[in-house]
C-alpha cells in the first residue's frame, strides 16, 4: 500500500510499551489494527500484542461477505483471546486493552474500536474529523454537558475506561453502521491517547494539512507528543488514499498473493506481444 506508514513509540518516560500496532494487505482488504494495553506486569503489552495479532489472524483465515458483522466478530474473538491468556497466567488477571480497527476495501472503510484510541479522517476540504467516541468517563461527562472537550482533554480521570478488550466475557464494540467513502486524497489516522490526550486537534489537522510525506508527518507527530511531556507511549498509523489504488482492490488485483501479482503482470505482458506479432502479421 502506498501512502502509509506507522510509529509505535515508547515515549521519554515509560519503560515499556504497551502499544501495539499492525497493518496490511488481506484477502478482505487493506487492514489497521491499533491497540493501547493496560493491567501492569506484562499485563499491557501482553494484552494488546493478543489482541491485534488475533485480529490480523481473524481477517487473514477467509473472506468475509458480510464485513460488518465480520467486525464485530473480530473484536470477540480478540476479546476472547486476551480473556483465555489471562485465565491461564494468574499475574495477567485483569489486563486488557483498547483496540481501533479499519478495513479498507477499495474506496469503502470499514471501522469499529473499543476505548479511547481514535480514527480520523483528514479532508483537505474540511479537515480533521473524529470518526470515534471515546468509551471514557470524562466522554461520558462531555456528553452529559457537565465538561468541555478542552477541560476532558486535561481531566486527571481521562484515561477512565468504561469499555475496553479482555474486560468483560462480551464485548461492546462500535462498529461503523455502513463504510465511509474514501475519496483522492483523503488521510485515514489511527492513533493512540499517547497523542490525542497531548496534542490538540487543531495541531493534529495542521500537521496533517503539510506538504509532506506520510513518514514526515508520522514522525512530527511523535514529535509533537514528545514536546508536549512524552509521559505515555504513542503510536499513529497514516495513510493517504489514492483512487488508483481502490480500482486495483476493486478488481481483486490489489489483494492478490505477491506471486499472483507477478504472475498477472508477466500474463498481460505476453498477450500485448502475441497480439502485436499478430497485428504485424496481418499488416504484413
Amino acid at each position: 500500500m502506498k501512502g502509509f506508514y506507522s510509529i509505535c513509540d515508547k515515549g521519554s518516560v515509560r519503560e515499556k510499551n504497551e502499544d501495539y500496532c499492525k497493518a496490511g494487505m488481506t484477502p478482505n482488504g487493506f487492514l489497521c489494527v491499533l491497540c493501547d494495553g493496560m493491567g501492569g506486569h506484562a499485563g499491557g503489552e501482553t494484552a494488546s500484542r493478543l489482541a491485534a495479532e488475533s485480529i490480523w489472524s481473524f481477517w487473514q483465515a477467509s473472506d468475509y461477505a458480510q464485513v460488518r458483522e465480520a467486525m464485530g466478530e473480530c473484536l470477540q474473538y480478540a476479546n476472547n483471546c486476551v480473556r483465555e491468556s489471562a485465565r491461564k497466567t494468574p499475574e495477567l488477571e485483569g489486563m486488557g486493552t483498547t483496540v481501533c480497527v479499519t478495513l479498507l476495501r477499495g474506496d469503502e472503510l470499514w471501522y469499529a474500536h473499543v476505548g479511547d484510541s481514535r480514527i480520523y479522517i483528514y479532508e483537505p476540504d474540511s479537515g480533521l474529523h473524529l470518526l470515534t467516541k471515546d468509551h471514557s468517563m470524562v466522554q461520558g461527562m462531555v456528553d452529559q454537558g457537565m465538561l468541555s472537550e478542552e477541560e476532558a482533554r486535561v481531566h486527571p480521570n481521562r484515561n477512565r475506561l468504561v469499555r475496553v478488550l479482555g474486560g468483560r466475557e462480551e464485548v461492546e464494540p462500535d462498529v461503523c453502521q455502513a463504510p465511509f467513502r474514501m475519496r483522492e486524497g483523503m488521510q485515514l489516522l489511527l492513533c493512540s491517547d499517547g497523542l490525542s490526550s497531548y496534542v490538540p486537534e487543531e495541531a493534529v489537522s495542521r500537521c496533517m494539512s503539510e506538504n509532506k510525506s506520510v513518514r514526515e508527518k508520522c514522525e512530527e507527530l511523535v514529535a509533537l507528543a514528545g514536546k508536549a511531556g512524552g509521559e505515555d507511549n504513542v503510536t499513529v498509523q497514516l495513510l493517504l488514499f489514492h483512487t488508483a489504488e481502490a480500482v486495483l482492490q476493486e478488481s481483486g488485483f490489489g489483494s492478490a498473493k505477491p506471486w499472483k501479482r507477478k504472475f498477472f503482470i508477466a500474463l498481460a505482458a505476453l498477450l500485448i506481444v502475441i497480439m502485436t506479432g499478430v497485428f504485424f502479421c496481418l499488416t504484413y
